[in-house]
This record gives structure tokens, C-alpha cells and sequence, in this order.
């Protein structure tokens, strides 16, 4: 006798991070960088129902999820593309590294991703 578990899908992971469309790129010329991310998710009709961006003047304060810069809050809205970083005026020659979490439309959220940074 066989027991058929339902399947319970996997969070999607937001992956691709790009800001102006870039990946990682050594320079931007934009005040107001737009930040993009796609999602690795295989789940048919899967949707983000919010997301949550973090930028930081380190890797480390990322990982830690302690962003210095800028943490949008959670934002209610399935668009991930083209978002304006909505913050403190970016001073030049910096590295600033990012982050999105994202959430299902169960409210689920992903593991975080790995940083991309400008």
C-alpha cells in the first residue's frame, strides 16, 4: 500500500539581480538606480505577492540583514522589475550591496539570495 503525500511547492527564490539592468555593474550613472530581480521558480502560475529590498555600504551587514542604507519594508506588489532605489543620495565611487526577499501569495517568504551589489 502506497501513501501519495501532497506536494508542497517550494518557495520561489528571487535570482538575477540586477541594478540598471546590469549585473554587478562597476558603475552606474543613475541617482536613482532601478533595481530587478527574476524568480527560479518552476510552479505553474506561482506568484510574488511582496517584496522587501536591502542595500548596504558592506557584504556583511547584507548577510546579517541589517542593511545601513535602505530597507524598502515590505512592499505589497508582484513587480520585480525596474524598482527605483528610494533613498538617501548614494555618494560616488561607493560599493553598495543588495539584497530582495520575497514572498509567495501564502505569504511564505524565500530564503534570502546572495548579495549583488553597484
Amino acid at each position: 500500500m502506497f501513501l501519495l503525500l501532497a506536494a508542497i511547492p517550494a518557495i520561489a527564490r528571487p535570482v538575477d539581480l540586477r541594478c540598471d539592468y546590469l549585473t554587478n555593474p562597476l558603475g552606474i550613472d543613475s541617482v536613482q538606480p532601478r533595481l530587478s530581480w527574476k524568480s527560479d521558480s518552476v510552479e505553474r502560475n506561482w506568484t510574488q505577492s511582496a517584496y522587501q529590498i536591502l542595500v548596504a555600504t558592506s557584504r556583511s551587514l547584507i548577510d546579517q540583514g541589517k542593511p545601513d542604507v535602505w530597507d524598502s519594508g515590505k512592499q505589497t506588489s508582484s513587480e520585480s522589475v525596474g524598482i527605483p532605489y528610494g533613498s538617501p543620495s548614494l555618494v560616488a565611487r561607493r560599493r553598495y550591496y543588495w539584497t530582495v526577499r520575497v514572498w509567495d501569495a501564502h505569504d511564505r517568504m524565500a530564503t534570502p539570495v546572495e548579495a549583488a551589489w553597484w
